[in-house]
């Protein structure tokens, strides 16, 4: 326990449901300690929708699934992508919602920086309802996404018990139809209803026949299974007795704190019929909806065709908003699909989650449901109106009776009346004539068209691109095959040269990461970092660059070259992860190779992020004695203040400024001016990009120190470089 409303267990010390009906269950799956102990202070004390957290934590695949077996009430998980294996998050996600069957738990995967083929491979492949990247994810937001997927969540949970409970009452409805007498039918509903609760039967059936007759109890269980044929009023137990009387005489079911007394009235069953239930605790409101579904069932006599009815109302209605759920929309689309003039417009609430972070969920749902009774009141009755989720509705029908634009006016305005916003509203249209498998693939392919759409901002209004389900395919693909390219170590290093724009000579190079196919396909590192970053396996492929860039320094040194500077890349995320430092140093131990020979190169715009972890760290790897260059230097907005700081050794000017030499004078003051700073911070420089003789001669004039790009060589692979190395020193 570390606080009032929070409570964390590690590892495997999971506790059972019983012990706590009245919180909610989060469960964070990070091996990052550092990261989990973030998670713990930020939940800490935290409630949300009038309950506390309980948060359970864990820490690898294996402890993730043990929590997930022995914890079946877990409202939402928020899991890493990479852990102890690099599918460890997706093969916690499976074996929740394939093996367990547990589709009501809401699970958010978190990653090192946000990406679209994750997204995709998350909502379509996965069954994963959001994503996040850490550092996306402040102490407000994170709290915001608990609160809204507890929300949906609870909703979610909600129909499945009412889905069961009904499933239930439908049994009980075939075994009550088989008793031959009111007491054989009045014994059975007892152990049905005991059942429908989860409880032991416990409990007394009475009736009063004839009508206005006193009642006698005509069915027991439990402890008073003896009391059959007694009149009520001699019952022995008193407060068993008072219930029932007092019922009776208010002619209406009571749920009370340990106890549940149901009525049946006359002109319903024939007769005044109350029953009492043991329960030893106050039933949810869904256990008492079904219980009035029970007693509609059972007095009357209904067959199964009602519960179906009311199964479908329960499955597939929104109650906070009173529209059809995702459940109905995705069952309306698949009756439409293919049909030429029939539209699906999704419309999406700009800023919800944050007016429900500022002004708490109760403002938030009295703005969904003024956006519920807008689309009943305004929208032509020949169109479905749903609310998909969260802050998401749906219109679904012919494109002739939709108009977006003054739908979006009038909720609009709606909004602002209510003393909320004022706030905008985007949309994404829908052709259901184009191909698609079924309603949930028209419905992600609407979700991500305007997820990227939004990041322009505000009021983004478009059409859904029906090539972004190939798209997001394809890049999956391309992901499951970077997986196995780093398990069989394919990623390569390409080297190009660095040369002194004084001597001519080679003075270092540049380690750059490659990959080519197993079919001898060539894949652009704008491709496969970007998917490294953003789902983790940016650290796994970085260690082998690093360990390709010493191979290459000892094979240079075995070949009785003269010893050059290697340099390779290093992201902010491979910077800041854990033990970092530590594997750096390990692996430059274990290779003998002088650190002095190596230079860590980070981005302008990187080094700013977090500016003084990112000295700490730097200095860190300057006392190992590694050089420190900042790359694409210029295109960030780093000042001379933060420049005297940074522990760094050489400034690389980006190739755009060294493309403007005699196309853009203004342009080249900026690589001018860097040169000059350099200079008077005792830095070394090295211009990126150098493809013509005129640019080389423009930089030499104005001191650049070093230069490297097309115009000396074309990164190269190691054996090739080795070869050129030795023919530029031979000569």
């Amino acid at each position: 326990m570390i606080g009032e409303n929070i409570k964390t267990t590690e590892q495997a010390n999971w506790p059972t449901r019983d012990d706590h009906e009245e919180e909610w269950v989060v469960l964070a799956v990070d091996d990052d300690s550092l990261y989990r102990k973030t998670t713990e202070f930020t939940l800490k004390n935290f409630q949300t929708l009038g309950r506390p957290i309980r948060l359970i934590q864990a820490g690898s695949y294996g402890e993730a699934c043990a929590a997930v077996a022995q914890n079946p009430d877990i409202a939402l998980i928020l899991l890493d992508v990479v852990m102890d294996t690099d599918d460890a998050g997706f093969r916690v996600v499976r074996a929740i919602r394939e093996v367990l069957g547990n589709a009501q738990v809401r699970i958010v995967m978190i990653t090192g920086q946000p990406g679209f083929s994750n997204m995709q491979e998350s909502l379509a492949d996965y069954d994963i309802n959001d994503y996040w990247s850490k550092t996306e994810l402040s102490a407000e937001r994170l709290r915001a996404v608990v609160t809204a997927n507890v929300r949906a969540y609870q909703h979610l949970a909600t129909v499945h018990r009412a889905r069961k409970g009904l499933q239930l009452i439908a049994e009980s409805s075939n075994a009550l139809s088989q008793a031959r007498t009111l007491e054989d039918f009045s014994s059975r509903m007892l152990v049905a209803v005991a059942k429908l609760l989860g409880v032991h039967p416990e409990g007394i059936v009475c009736v009063g026949i004839p009508p206005g007759s006193a009642p006698k109890v005509i069915a027991s269980a439990g402890s008073q299974a003896r009391s059959n044929g007694k009149p009520l009023v001699n019952l022995e137990n008193h407060q068993i007795r008072m219930a029932l009387l007092n019922v009776i005489q208010k002619k209406q079911s009571a749920f009370e704190k340990d106890y549940t007394v149901l009525f049946f009235p006359q002109q319903l069953a024939g007769a005044e019929y109350a029953a009492y239930v043991a329960t030893g605790r106050r039933l949810r409101e869904t256990e008492v909806q079904l219980l009035k579904v029970f007693v509609e069932n059972l007095g009357r006599g209904l067959h199964n065709v009602s519960l179906v009815s009311k199964l479908d109302e329960m499955a597939y209605h929104d109650a906070l908003v009173d529209l059809p759920n995702a459940n109905a929309l995705i069952r309306g689309i698949e009756s439409m699909l293919g049909r030429p003039g029939q539209t699906l417009l999704l419309l999406n609430i700009d800023g919800f989650s944050d007016l429900n972070l500022s002004l708490g969920s109760d403002a938030g749902d009295q703005l969904l449901q003024t956006v519920g009774r807008c689309l009943h009141e305004f929208v032509d009755p020949m169109v479905i109106k749903a609310r998909l989720q969260d802050d998401i509705f749906a219109l679904l029908g012919p494109d002739s009776h939709i108009d977006a634009a003054a739908l979006e006016y009038l909720l609009e305005q709606a909004i602002e009346k209510i003393g909320i916003g004022p706030l905008s509203i985007s949309t994404v249209t829908s052709d259901l004539a184009q191909p698609a498998a079924n309603g949930v693939q028209v419905i992600t392919r609407a979700r991500l068209s305007l997820k990227l759409r939004r990041a322009r901002g505000l009021r983004q209004h478009i059409r859904s691109d029906p090539e972004i389900g190939a798209a997001a395919q394809a890049r999956f693909e391309l992901l499951t095959a970077f997986q196995r390219a780093l398990e069989n170590e394919e990623i390569t290093i390409a080297l190009q040269p660095q040369l002194s724009l004084t001597t001519g000579k080679i003075v270092g190079a540049e380690a750059l990461a490659r990959w080519t196919t197993a079919d001898g396909r060539f894949i652009s590192p704008g491709e496969f970092i970007p998917l490294a970053e953003t789902t983790g396996l940016i650290m796994r492929m970085g260690d082998q660059i690093i360990k390709r860039t010493l191979e290459a320094a000892r094979q240079i040194e075995q070949g009785g070259l003269q010893p050059i500077r290697l340099g390779f890349n290093v992201s902010t995320i491979q910077l800041f992860q854990p033990g970092f430092l530590e594997r750096l140093e390990h692996h430059i131990t274990d290779s003998k190779i002088d650190a002095s020979r190596l230079e860590l190169e980070i981005t302008e715009s990187a080094a700013m992020k977090d500016f003084d972890q990112v000295i700490e760290v730097l200095a860190a790897i300057r006392n190992l004695g590694l050089q420190v260059a900042i790359d694409d230097f210029g295109t960030g907005f780093s000042s001379l203040a933060y420049l005297k700081r940074l522990p760094a050794d050489r400034l690389k000017i980006d190739r755009a400024f060294v493309n403007e030499v005699g196309l853009d004078d203004s342009r080249l003051s900026i690589a001018e001016n860097i040169i000059e700073l350099a200079q008077k911070l005792s830095l070394s420089t090295i211009a990126e990009g150098v493809e013509t003789e005129a640019q080389a001669s423009w930089l030499k004039q104005r001191q650049c120190e070093e230069v490297q790009g097309f115009f000396y060589a074309r990164p190269m692979p190691l054996s090739d470089f080795l070869q050129w190395v030795k023919e530029h020193q031979g000569a």
